[in-house]
């Protein structure tokens, strides 16, 4: 599993949120607001901007409750992403080109992460080189908006 294991790259590497467009994430104290999707479940938006890496990549999030605990997600969900399906160029780099679903598997109920702070972790993968890069913020889930 690519949080805990291989060789991790330094290269240019942010995570953000945002559904159509792009939204930064500072390192701590962040909210981002949970979704209640068409389906029932619930989510946030992640979105990554990198350089360094070829445009090819497999993209993991990880959303753990700071206070320790299980992922409120499936860490283990991969996401491939290509220029030009899914990046889009980005001042000498890429970008997701919208807001990847970030799905809690792990909750029935919005009471269980709202209000409650968590580390959001991105790993972002080149499909070619194997190599990683890893990026994280510290967020606060909130669900401001019906």
């Amino acid at each position: 599993m690519p949080f805990d294991a291989g060789m991790y790259s330094a290269i240019s590497l942010e995570l953000g949120t945002g559904f159509t467009a792009w939204a930064p994430v500072s390192p701590m104290g962040s909210r981002v607001e949970l979704v209640h999707g068409p389906q029932g479940g619930y989510h946030i938006y992640g979105r990554v901007r990198f350089a360094g890496f070829a445009p090819d990549v497999y993209v993991f999030f990880r959303v753990t409750p700071v206070d320790g605990g299980a992922p409120v997600n499936d860490p283990t969900a991969r996401i491939r992403r290509n220029n030009p399906q899914g990046l889009t160029a980005y001042q000498g780099g890429w970008e997701t080109t919208y807001g990847e679903l970030v799905i809690f598997t792990q909750i029935a109920s919005p009471t269980e992460v709202v209000g409650r702070r968590f580390v959001w972790e991105v790993v972002v993968q080149d499909v070619a080189t194997g190599r990683l890069a890893t990026a994280q913020r510290e967020i606060t889930v909130v669900d401001d908006e019906p």
